[in-house]
C-alpha cells in the first residue's frame, strides 16, 4: 500500500495526524523530508479543535453559561499540564496529539472573546504591542530538535502572537510594530499563507529528491510563491467570496469522492509511486 494514498486519506478526514503519530514519525527527521503531506497533520488538529470545540460551547452555554470562561481556562491548563507532561518521554505523540495542542488553540478563542468584549488588563498598548514580535523571533532563535515542542516552552510564540493580536487597536497611536505588519509586503504574503502553506510541502520534499543546489532552492522559493498566488486568486478567493453557496458545496464534495475513489483505487492496485514515499529514500 502506497504511502501517499494513506497520507492522502487521513487527510481527507482530518485524521492525518493521528496517523504519524502511530506511525512514530518525527517531524524534524531525515524521513520527515519525503513525506509530502506531513504538513496535513497541523490543518487535521485545526478543523477537529472547529469540530469539537463549538458541540463543548453548545454544551457548556446549556447547563453553565456564567462559568464559561472558567471552564475554558480550565481546559486550556489541563491541556498545556499535559502537553509539558508529555514533552518529556513522549515526544512524537505530544507533538501530533489533538489535546496537546488544544491550548495552544484556546489562547486564541480566548483573545477572540477578549477583542469582541473589548477587555483589557493593561492600558500600555505601544509596550505590549512592540513586545509581540521579539517573543516571536526570539522563539525562532531558541527553538531546535532538541527543545521540547510543544511544552512550557511554546508559550513564548504563543503569547507573542496573542500580544500582536490583543494591542492592536485602532484607536491607540501606530506603534512600530503594527507598521511592519501593514507593509504591502507583509499583508501580501497573509493573503496567500493558506495557499502558501498547502503547496510548500509536497514541493519541497520533491526537490529534496531531486537534491538541488542552493541557486535551484532559492528558485523553488520564488516558484512556490507564484503558484500559491495564483491558488489564492483562482482557488481560494473565489470560493471564500462565493455568493452561490450550493454549487461550491456540489463542487467541494464532488471533488472529495473523486480523490478518496482514486485513492482507494491505487490502493487496491498499487503503482510505483516508489520515489515519493520516504522509506525508499532515507
Amino acid at each position: 500500500i502506497n504511502e501517499v494514498q494513506k497520507q492522502s486519506l487521513s487527510s481527507i478526514f482530518f485524521i492525518s495526524n493521528f496517523k504519524f503519530l502511530f506511525d512514530l514519525t518525527e517531524y524534524q527527521s531525515t524521513s520527515s523530508s519525503y513525506i509530502p503531506l506531513l504538513h496535513t497533520w497541523s490543518l487535521s488538529i485545526e478543523e477537529q479543535f472547529y469540530l469539537i470545540f463549538p458541540l463543548l460551547l453548545f454544551l457548556i452555554f446549556l447547563k453553565f453559561r456564567k462559568y464559561l470562561v472558567f471552564i475554558f481556562l480550565i481546559i486550556l491548563v489541563l491541556s498545556l499540564s499535559f502537553s509539558e507532561w508529555a514533552s518529556n518521554d513522549h515526544k512524537i505523540q505530544n507533538f501530533y496529539f489533538s489535546f496537546s495542542r488544544a491550548w495552544e488553540l484556546l489562547f486564541g478563542s480566548l483573545c477572540a472573546f477578549l477583542k469582541n468584549k473589548n477587555i483589557t488588563f493593561f492600558k500600555d498598548y505601544y509596550f505590549l504591542n512592540n513586545l509581540g514580535i521579539p517573543l516571536i523571533l526570539i522563539s525562532f532563535y531558541i527553538f531546535d530538535h532538541s527543545l521540547r515542542h510543544p511544552s512550557i516552552f511554546t508559550l513564548l510564540p504563543v503569547i507573542g502572537t496573542c500580544l500582536l493580536i490583543l494591542f492592536d487597536s485602532k484607536n491607540s497611536e501606530d506603534t512600530f510594530t503594527k507598521k511592519i505588519l501593514r507593509s504591502r509586503i507583509l499583508v501580501g504574503i497573509g493573503l496567500i499563507s493558506y495557499s502558501l502553506y498547502l503547496w510548500h510541502y509536497p514541493f519541497l520534499v520533491y526537490f529534496n529528491i531531486l537534491e538541488l543546489l542552493p541557486v535551484n532552492k532559492f528558485l523553488y522559493i520564488i516558484l512556490i510563491f507564484i503558484i500559491s498566488f495564483f491558488s489564492y486568486k483562482f482557488v481560494e478567493k473565489p470560493f471564500r467570496n462565493s455568493i452561490n453557496y450550493k454549487k461550491a458545496i456540489t463542487l467541494i464534495a464532488s471533488l472529495i469522492v473523486l480523490n478518496i475513489s482514486t485513492n482507494i483505487i491505487l490502493i487496491s492496485k498499487p503503482v510505483n509511486l516508489e520515489k515519493f514515499t520516504y522509506r525508499d529514500n532515507i
